[in-house]
């Protein structure tokens, strides 16, 4: 029976690793002269940008003319504006009317223009730039930062919920690990998912080591590594983070059949995408809480967790990005699992996640079903889908996760 189940995790395992066609763009530039009018979109906001200033390629028909311009940027309408004001180019004026923000660039000619522009988006507009970020962040479903499911924040919060929570291995598995006095774990979870939002699809993969140990019955310690790479209409968008936790057992379930434990932990993680020339540096910290309830073989799981996640400045080659975010998430979820004579075991949980500032996506639920196999003292191997449900918002999630103790 292990046999053909390992058999049928592989095959599933198969879906992890999407490759769904993108179509559409998520920079659009509407332009518009006394002669002409076009909308040009892109996925690389620079050479979007580049192009329009010299009146190049899809934008030649501008050339020697004075025009307006209007982008939309990641699904939110004219987010900034471009408007020559001369024939020859030598003066733009950037405008983002979503933060009130002006400024002219002047130069010796459009090319100069061009490149000022150029240096302002990447580095010297850093707190402007932010401001920009952080009013996208709070309108749309696909901002690299915050504000949505598949962003820095959430992204955080979510892996920690699952590790510390609904999938707590040290706590969650009968009679195993969860009454161990000492021992060390190590776990690797990938996942692949579809995304859909009312302003561009894409998909994410996520790679997760975890190892730790426990330091007795009550207190162990853990180390994680998420990454998670996540491309929406052909921009693509980096996660990367590193997290401690300190897993507390209140309430030990040695012969009890309630448990409970309760974890701080702490993060620090990057977001980019340099296509969008967004993203910057995230620490933050949160505790969660786990209570747990065994009897013959079915475990019922309760958790609640609140995280804090607030933005650095970071520089990176040519790039400079000031992170004006200040985030809290709060996230609920109850699980349950029956486990079998043999290993065999089935799950499902449901959670409630909510951001407790302004956000594009303000909550979501996500629902999730598992089935996997137990062997040896605490390892196994576990399958399982997902989905993040919000109003304009969904992804489909297929996960493996392999866990070992020892």
């Amino acid at each position: 029976m292990a046999r053909s189940i390992i058999r049928s995790l592989a095959l599933a395992a198969m879906w992890l690793v999407p490759a769904w066609a993108l179509a559409g763009d998520l920079l659009v530039l509407d332009v518009q002269s006394s002669t002409s009018q076009v909308s040009v979109s892109g996925p690389h906001l620079i050479d979007l940008v580049d192009t329009l200033i010299n009146s190049k390629d899809q934008f030649t028909q501008f050339q020697n003319q004075v025009f307006t311009s209007s982008l939309t940027y990641a699904g939110v309408p004219n987010a900034v504006q471009f408007t020559r004001n001369t024939n020859a180019g030598d003066s733009v004026t950037l405008a983002i009317p979503i933060t009130g923000f002006t400024r002219t660039f002047s130069g010796t000619n459009e090319d100069d223009v061009q490149n000022q522009i150029e240096d302002f988006l990447k580095k010297d507009g850093a707190t402007t730039v932010a401001q920009l970020l952080k009013a996208i962040n709070e309108r749309s479903p696909v901002a690299v930062t915050d504000g949505n499911p598949t962003a820095t924040t959430a992204v955080l919060a979510g892996a920690s919920f699952r590790r510390y929570g609904l999938n707590n291995a040290l706590t969650l598995v009968p009679g195993q690990m969860s009454n161990e006095t000492s021992g060390s774990f190590f776990n690797v979870n990938l996942a692949g998912s579809k995304i859909n939002t009312d302003v561009g699809d894409g998909y994410s993969v996520d790679l997760e080591i975890v190892s730790g140990g426990r330091f007795n019955k009550n207190v162990a310690l853990t180390l994680a590594v998420p990454i998670n790479y996540r491309t929406v209409e052909g921009s693509a968008i980096y996660n990367i983070a590193g997290e401690i936790g300190l897993p507390i057992t209140i309430v030990v379930p040695d012969d009890r059949q309630l448990g409970w434990t309760v974890t701080p932990f702490g993060a620090f993680g990057a977001g980019a995408s340099v296509d969008l020339v967004a993203g910057g540096i995230i620490w933050g910290a949160g505790i969660n809480s786990l209570l747990s309830y065994q009897i013959d073989g079915l475990v019922i799981g309760l958790s609640n967790q609140i995280s804090f996640y607030e933005g650095l400045d970071v520089g990176y080659d040519q790039y400079e990005f000031d992170t004006d975010v200040s985030q809290q998430l709060l996230i609920n979820g109850v699980k349950v699992a029956k486990y079998f004579d043999g290993g065999f075991f089935l799950d499902g949980s449901v959670s409630y996640s909510m951001f407790l500032k302004d956000a594009a996506i303000d909550h979501y639920w996500t629902p999730s079903i598992g089935l996997g196999t137990a062997f040896g003292r605490a390892s196994g191997i576990r399958i399982a889908y997902a989905a993040d449900l919000a109003e304009d918002y969904t992804a489909h999630r297929g996960s493996l996760n392999l866990y070992f103790t020892w």
